[in-house]
């Protein structure tokens, strides 16, 4: 059993050391190999050691078979007293023999048991410092790796801070703009005229006025959207407070939205559409989606 613990604890020593090689980076492979060497050698000295236990086991039960072997023999060949004095000499003989045996066996395992405990002592020492250089390693890479994420996040910072800065002068600059949508198309047509003829009619707007006009979008588009330009915000105001003159026609306003301004309408109308869906009273105010706490049959 001793043997077996023996056998067992040189493999798993072994294997402990397999796997803290696998750890090891590549500025320690030398010393991970040394560690390889030492875990063998311990591993044959606990061979060694159980297969002399094992010998000293089998001699023990050899004495056992020749001592029964001799008490057999007595019995059936009925030895003389000093034939069985004799023999019982003998028995000693190979006993202290054995004896002697056993104990010179058992002093080469404590010298093993000694060997193996040294070896280990050596091992231990010999992992402390891999262990330390291998902690110092990770450091620096973890040091490293930080201060990569640092950079990576002050340039994507800088990166947002930007995009951010760009929107809200692009916004800035089409926040006098508006879209006319659904206005007949002419061929060869003067589009300020246009567009001051139907603010004039049908929006009911006194003396417009707008620094730019033109028809923008694809040319498959029919009619093509109108672009127009206000010099000031007030400007701008004047038409769009009579935009309710237009409801129910497939004529309306719209304002200069950027890409992102657009995919931030379309969830509030996705909004509207799941609210007013459900019931409620929804419309759009803005550019952003309102939903009372009114339902629809309530406003009959």
């Amino acid at each position: 059993m001793e043997g077996l613990k023996e056998k067992r604890s040189g493999e798993t020593l072994r294997g402990s050391c397999a796997k803290l090689r696998e750890s090891y980076p590549p500025t320690t492979i030398k010393l991970s190999q040394q560690l390889e060497e030492i875990c063998g050698l311990v591993v044959e000295l606990s061979k060694e050691v159980v297969a002399v236990k094992v010998s000293l086991v089998e001699l023990r039960m050899e004495n056992l078979r020749l001592h029964e072997k001799v008490q057999e023999q007595v019995g059936k060949l009925g030895l003389k007293h000093n034939d069985l004095l004799a023999a019982q000499c003998e028995v000693h003989e190979v006993r202290r023999d054995l004896a002697k045996y056993n104990s010179r066996v058992e002093g080469q395992v404590e010298g093993f048991s000694l060997q193996v405990s040294n070896l280990q002592e050596q091992l231990g020492k010999a992992v402390v410092p891999i262990q330390i250089q291998i902690q110092k390693e990770a450091l620096v890479e973890m040091e490293t790796r930080i201060r990569s994420y640092a950079y990576v996040a002050r340039d994507s910072q800088a990166a947002l801070l930007q995009a951010h800065e760009k929107e809200r002068t692009v916004r800035l600059a089409r926040s006098l703009n508006i879209h006319v949508v659904g206005l007949d198309e002419v061929e060869s047509e003067n589009t300020q005229e246009e567009v001051t003829r139907f603010f004039q009619d049908e929006l009911r707007v006194i003396s417009p006025k707008f620094d730019y006009a033109a028809r923008v979008g694809r040319r498959e588009s029919i009619p093509q959207v109108i672009l127009v330009r206000f010099p000031t915000a007030d400007e701008r105001n004047r038409v769009l407070n009579n935009r309710s003159l237009l409801k129910g026609r497939k004529l309306w306003l719209d304002s200069d939205l950027t890409p992102l301004q657009a995919e931030e309408r379309k969830k509030e109308v996705q909004k509207v559409r799941e609210a007013t869906q459900a019931g409620w009273i929804a419309f759009m105010r803005e550019d952003k989606a309102v939903i009372t706490t009114k339902k629809r049959e309530e406003s009959k």
